[in-house]
């Protein structure tokens, strides 16, 4: 009897350290090939990752406010965070700098700094980088490929005379159907950067779109359409 206690009381254990074993390989093994997956969707989508993409674990700031970070929060909240991704882009290129700040919260409560990403005085159109807490020491920055060289950053055409030239593409395009014109730079995944004006255009209830119009020549260099209706937005 005590021997069958026995033989039951060490395959109980036996089970549970093969089944702690399996979670343990599943943990490990999981993540590995979830990466590699995603590693090779990135490639057959974008090219080589490595080449595109940022993706640094890097040491924590000493008085980084992260742990306290809640939606809504400005950049005057993460002077420090703020200073520490701003050298981080500057070891790219001088001329980088951290723009507006976006906190999220993710779905484990996690917050994540998003920084908007500035090209001597310019946004650089669509591109930031994102803190993410990965430990109480440690962070991993995440964004697209910041561009190593220098572009030029004044432009030839105002934004008046670009605005002209893209009405004389369209004329349906007009002062009217002009929602906003602004500075930026421009840059895709795979090409090279871009001084824009990036003008928003409402030619009706259907036709919504971001051209980005050369400041340099007036070329549409890109056009992005934004939605089916503005009664969406």
């Amino acid at each position: 009897m005590i021997h069958c206690l026995i033989m039951k009381k060490l395959f109980a254990m036996k089970t549970k350290k093969f089944l702690l074993l399996v979670v343990m390989q599943i943990l490990v093994v999981l993540p590995l090939v979830a990466q590699e997956l995603y590693t090779e969707l990135e490639r057959e989508m974008f090219g080589e990752p490595s080449e595109l993409f940022i993706n640094d674990i890097v040491a924590k700031p000493i008085k980084a406010s992260t742990l306290n970070a809640k939606d809504g929060d400005t950049i005057n909240d993460y002077q420090v965070e703020r200073q520490f991704i701003d050298n981080y882009m500057k070891q790219i290129n001088p001329n980088f700098s951290a723009g507006n700040l976006r906190v999220l919260t993710d779905l484990i409560n996690d917050q994540h700094l998003v920084f908007d990403v500035i090209y001597k005085q310019i946004p650089v159109d669509g591109y930031s980088l994102t803190l993410h807490p990965l430990s109480d020491t440690t962070y991993v920055i995440m964004g697209a490929n910041l561009f190593l060289n220098d572009i030029e950053t004044t432009p030839v055409l105002t934004k008046e005379q670009a605005a002209e030239k893209l009405k004389l593409g369209d004329n349906r395009i007009n002062d009217s159907t002009i929602l906003s014109n602004r500075l930026i730079i421009f840059k895709d995944l795979k090409t090279e950067p871009y001084l824009c004006y990036k003008i928003e255009v409402a030619i009706d209830s259907f036709e919504h779109y971001y051209y980005y119009v050369s400041a340099i020549n007036g070329d549409i260099i890109f056009r992005e359409i934004l939605s089916r209706s503005l009664q969406n937005n």
